[in-house]
């Protein structure tokens, strides 16, 4: 096991943790339902990115990848129904919402029967290098769907930061949406931004960088009581 494997492996537990001690907390809440998505979707990613590192050949790494892609195309979805659901403080939401998970569905199918996101993986040492599909058209539909999400998520957040009175809330909306943004900026840097403009080739480092929208969630869970419902 390399050290990118043993932060795999952290990242896993923590993730997995934290949405089993959401849901045990109030499994009939849908935000609390919602966050064991987020977390069961970076734990999924972070443990298939645990023994992909430590793969021997390049077919193996491929075969992680695949089962890692549920956590990856619906990680951004579950995230924006997640921020949907907190402005609305819980009420349902139109049944034509839904159709937000459609492209995650199409994203999906084309992870596991195709390339998605990495066209190839070259060995340098212990560590595998991960080559971006960038001549792949559908490389960046997925792209421009994730940000499209998250970008709306933060927007969400920011707007019922605004709008609550509650300076816990306020807090937490802040928090929250800081999370999101530096996770997605450390997702695209390091795999995506530095190999196309720069001699960088990149680690795919990217799955245990979900630590970071976690550990804000768990700041913002255990100092301001996200999630959690007064009498």
């Amino acid at each position: 096991m390399n050290i990118l494997s043993f932060f795999g492996v952290f990242s896993f537990c923590f993730a997995i943790f934290q949405g089993i001690y959401v849901l045990a907390r109030d499994a009939g809440a849908r935000a609390n339902r919602l966050f064991f998505g987020i977390a069961f979707c970076i734990a999924l990613w972070s443990f298939s990115a645990a023994f992909g590192y430590s793969a021997t050949e390049a077919m193996d790494v491929f075969y992680w990848v695949r089962f890692s892609t549920f956590g990856y195309v619906f990680l951004h979805t579950f995230t924006l129904h997640f921020c949907v659901d907190l402005a609305r403080n819980g009420r349902p939401v139109h049944p034509l919402f839904y159709l937000v998970y459609a492209p995650s569905l199409f994203f999906l199918y084309r992870g596991h029967t195709d390339i998605l996101i990495f066209s190839d993986f070259v060995r340098d040492g212990v560590f595998w290098i991960g080559v971006p599909a960038f001549d792949l058209w559908l490389f960046y539909v997925f792209m421009a769907n994730y940000l499209l999400y998250y970008i709306i998520s933060v927007v969400i957040l920011l707007r019922w930061r605004a709008q609550t009175e509650s300076r816990r809330e306020k807090k937490q909306a802040l928090l929250v949406a800081l999370s999101i943004t530096f996770t997605i900026l450390l997702y695209n840097l390091e795999p995506y931004v530095l190999p196309l403009f720069t001699p960088y080739r990149t680690l795919v480092i990217s799955p245990n960088m979900g630590i970071v929208w976690i550990t804000g969630l768990w700041i913002a869970i255990t100092r301001y009581r996200f999630l959690s419902f007064t009498p």
